[in-house]
């Protein structure tokens, strides 16, 4: 225990305030045996620490682990990581084999959708008849293969993305000849990067009919895919962009960079598409 006249000093002044109103044999007391003086001691009837005026240390978690060491105070954890629970490590190899197993669904359930999609591909570009536009440049994506990684080293493959099989459907080979056939189209050109390395998955991935059709315009020293044509300086750069929420509802954005940028949704109801 310290010496009485050393912690008597401590603090001259809360001395005289506490034996003002308690007994100088009882501030001078250490009832709790932790060697903090009682009128120094916060917490005279529990074992603390004089670093936290005589108090114990709280554990808000019960975990064994006191606040001031640990990183999660109000969280059980475990030592090994100061405090917090043991780290979210995500099973990679079984994310694969669901996300793999609901592309295959996907794909049984809806090997069709491309017919109804043509029902509306011939109607996105109304929000803009107005402007009345004689030579278009669409400009759009149709598979995206760098996929955002929501989890640390658990990337998805961008083969399971119901997004890319939904647009590689919305994109069919009817679709984009039925676009490029259109008199005010100039051009289709896509933002998907085609490198040689990634055309064997591809033709793996998409339908032989839109394989085969990208294949007439893909050149392997330029992997941005044109179907166009011919040069025409005249012609608005129409972007396209399809959000799909559901396969048989789509947000669809289209914009020219400066005078238009419109989003229209459609939803299917079984027989028709109409603008939600």
């Amino acid at each position: 225990m310290p010496s009485l006249t050393a912690q008597e000093y401590k603090n001259d002044s809360i001395f005289k305030k506490c034996i003002k109103e308690f007994s100088k044999r009882l501030c001078l007391s250490d009832e709790d045996g932790d060697g903090i003086l009682f009128y120094l001691d916060k917490c005279s009837k529990e074992y603390g620490q004089e670093e936290n005026e005589g108090c114990p240390w709280p554990d808000t978690d019960g975990d064994g682990i006191l606040d001031k060491d640990d990183q999660c105070p109000t969280i059980k954890g475990f030592e090994e990581f100061n405090g917090c629970p043991k780290p979210y490590k995500p099973d990679c190899n079984a994310r694969r084999i669901s996300d793999s197993l609901k592309m295959t669904n996907l794909r049984t359930d809806h090997k069709d959708i491309d017919k109804i999609y043509n029902l509306l591909s011939k109607r996105i570009l109304d929000p803009i008849k107005k402007y009345h536009l004689n030579s278009i440049t669409l400009y759009t994506s149709l598979i995206d293969w760098d996929i955002h990684c929501d989890l640390p080293g658990c990337c998805p493959d961008w083969k399971n993305m119901p997004s890319n099989y939904l647009s590689s459907k919305f994109w069919n080979k009817a679709a984009l000849e039925n676009f490029y056939n259109r008199k005010e189209i100039n051009a289709i050109l896509f933002s998907t990067k085609f490198v040689p390395d990634i055309m064997p998955e591809f033709k793996e991935f998409a339908d032989p009919s839109l394989y085969s059709f990208i294949m007439k315009y893909y050149k392997k020293d330029s992997p941005r895919l044109a179907i166009s044509k011919g040069l025409d300086e005249k012609s608005v750069v129409v972007t396209v962009r399809i959000e799909f929420h559901d396969p048989y509802k789509l947000k669809i954005f289209l914009s020219d960079g400066n005078r238009f940028s419109t989003d229209t949704t459609y939803e299917y109801d079984g027989k028709k598409w109409n603008i939600y």
